[in-house]
């Protein structure tokens, strides 16, 4: 029996390992090639808008004018350098490599911690990209892929001069890509950097994105009736987004506040040893 109970804990902790190994290789290629990822959403955002633009003015060639036009081109060159502007602003706040000053106020308080010493929590076993922290950035990139898709599959080129609500719809759906892709890639900078403040803007970001799926519903029925055929697949959009942001919540939120890894990696602090178990730690 007690062999069995050996073997069994070896192969759980060998699968462990193997995990962590992989969760090290997965952080790895991301940092590596992050750069990479945002040169990629910069040049397939402009084919998107290139291709919608192609289109409007294939169906309705009247409507090639610079007052028209140009509107749509800079919504479409503000979707595709969000991401860098996130990135590159992340990069001068919080430096790779850099030790990061913890904010003077906590707002994770759930459990008992002691404070580390930041270069001490740096030198941590569970410090770094690796880990469900891996799972959280490819979650983030992943979140991003879809909202970018999305975008560029629903929302038409709608220029200036078409009736209101469909200008109010454009507009919203594109500050919703704009807005929403810089507060979540600054979220992936700032976890490859270990930043501090990645928790709170992750938490932050959440709330912003359902925010924006409410004020975009009632945002376009202030402008009056809306087309009976739009209606139903709009509502199952927003609702669909509003879904996906709670569930990532509900499954991300309690990692983000319980974790050690998460506690060492961005508040610099450890879990403190049970009391009857103090004089063991």
């Amino acid at each position: 029996m007690l062999y069995h109970f050996e073997s069994v804990a070896g192969l759980a902790r060998t699968g462990s390992d193997r995990l962590h190994r992989e969760s090290l290789r997965i952080g790895r290629f991301i940092e590596r090639h992050i750069a990479a990822m945002i040169a990629g959403w910069a040049a397939l955002a402009l084919l998107g808008g290139g291709i919608k633009l192609t289109l409007l003015l294939t169906r309705h060639p009247g409507l090639a004018s610079f007052e028209r036009l140009a509107p749509l081109v800079l919504g479409y060159l503000a979707a595709a350098v969000t991401p860098m502007v996130a990135y590159l602003l992340i990069q001068k706040c919080y430096p790779s490599g850099r030790v990061h000053a913890q904010p003077r106020i906590r707002l994770a308080r759930i459990g008992r911690w002691v404070p580390l010493d930041p270069v001490q929590a740096r030198s941590d076993k569970n410090f770094g990209m690796s880990g469900l922290v891996v799972s959280v950035v490819a979650g983030l990139l992943l979140c991003l892929a879809m909202r970018f898709v999305e975008y560029f599959l629903a929302v038409p080129a709608i220029p200036a001069g078409a009736p209101v609500w469909a200008t109010t719809f454009f507009w919203l759906m594109t500050f919703d890509l704009v807005f929403l892709t810089f507060l979540y890639s600054a979220a992936v900078a700032m976890a490859l950097n270990a930043a501090p403040h990645f928790p709170r803007l992750l938490v932050y970001a959440w709330l912003c994105d359902l925010l924006m799926q409410l004020a975009i519903a009632r945002s376009l029925v202030a402008t009056g009736p809306l087309p009976a055929e739009i209606v139903a697949p709009l509502q199952m959009f927003l609702v669909a987004n509003i879904k996906k942001v709670l569930i990532s919540a509900a499954i991300w939120l309690p990692y983000l506040l319980l974790s050690d890894r998460v506690n060492i990696t961005f508040r610099s602090r450890v879990r403190a040893p049970k009391a009857g178990l103090a004089h063991f730690a």
